[in-house]
Parts: C-alpha cells; sequence; structure tokens
C-alpha cells in the first residue's frame, strides 16, 4: 500500500507537470538531455530524420522502460515509467504548438533550427502547429491518465495447475 501512495503521488506530480506543458519543470532536464542525444542518434539518417529524432526519442525513451518493467511483472515500474512517457509527450506538445510563432528559448540561440517549424515546413503545415500540439497534449493527459488507473489495477497473482494461489 505504501508503494501505491508513494507511486501516486510520483504519477500525480508527472499528471500535473503534462497538465502545465508550458512550465519548464524538473523532469524536462531530463526529457531535455534525451532529446538533444536524439538528433545525435539519429543523425545519419540525414537532416529530417536528425530533426525528428529528438522528440521521437524523447517519448520513445521512457516507452522501452514501460515495456522492460512490463515484461518483468513490474507494475509500479511500468506506471511510473508510463507517466513520463505522457509527461515527455506533453512537453513535445507544448515544442509542437510553438512551431508556428517561434517564441520558446531554444539551445544555442538565435539561428538553430526549431525543430517543430522544420518538421511542420516539410508537410506544408507549419500554419496548423497549435491544433496537433494540443491533439499531442491530449493524447499525453490520456497517457498520464491511464498510468493514474493503472496503479489501482490489482494486480492478478499467479495460479497453479491445481487452482491455488502459488
Amino acid at each position: 500500500m505504501v508503494k501505491k501512495i508513494f507511486i501516486s503521488i510520483l504519477v500525480g506530480y508527472l499528471g500535473w507537470c503534462a497538465l502545465h506543458p508550458a512550465i519548464f519543470h524538473s523532469v524536462d532536464y531530463v526529457n531535455l538531455i534525451i532529446h538533444e542525444a536524439g538528433h545525435w542518434v539519429f543523425f545519419l539518417g540525414g537532416e529530417f530524420i536528425s530533426v525528428l529524432g529528438g522528440s521521437f526519442l524523447q517519448v520513445f525513451f521512457p516507452l522501452v522502460f514501460v515495456g522492460y518493467f512490463f515484461l518483468q511483472g513490474d507494475q509500479i515500474g511500468a506506471v511510473a515509467t508510463l507517466a513520463w512517457a505522457g509527461e515527455s509527450l506533453a512537453n513535445v506538445s507544448n515544442y509542437i504548438s510553438d512551431g508556428f510563432k517561434m517564441e520558446l528559448d531554444l539551445l544555442g540561440g538565435d539561428g538553430v533550427i526549431h525543430d517543430w517549424n522544420y518538421i511542420l515546413n516539410v508537410f506544408h503545415s507549419v500554419q496548423y502547429a497549435e491544433r496537433v500540439g494540443y491533439i499531442v497534449w491530449v493524447v499525453s493527459i490520456v497517457v498520464v491518465a491511464a498510468a493514474i488507473i493503472f496503479i489501482w489495477v490489482p494486480k492478478k497473482e499467479p495460479v497453479n495447475r491445481a487452482g491455488s494461489l502459488v
């Protein structure tokens, strides 16, 4: 029960962060490092893939851990990293929403590529940046809500062949 209360507080914090993606939260330092690493990880894929790779890795990285913890039967770890993935997606939604106005302060200062301005321009849809960002934000809230629900889903106990609990 103590673990569920602790994880509820952690997921609640991540949920609050997801609800307020325009505010830079402490967890966003980790997201930023992973985001920037994504540009390098996907560097050989060309400019478009490298630019997209930052946001992709930022969201994919915690999802890898969701899968790992799930396969290990660690419900608490899976829930925590699912909430982190949702918060990270909310952070990306803020970046997407800024794709048209380009008002966020970016690493490197003036003259650096704004990832989502570039990506949306490739698809001739930069004028829809706020709408796309809003849709991604709604998805992020759904992901965090799912994590909150999964905290309280009872974990199934293994049953042996005789039908009694192991």
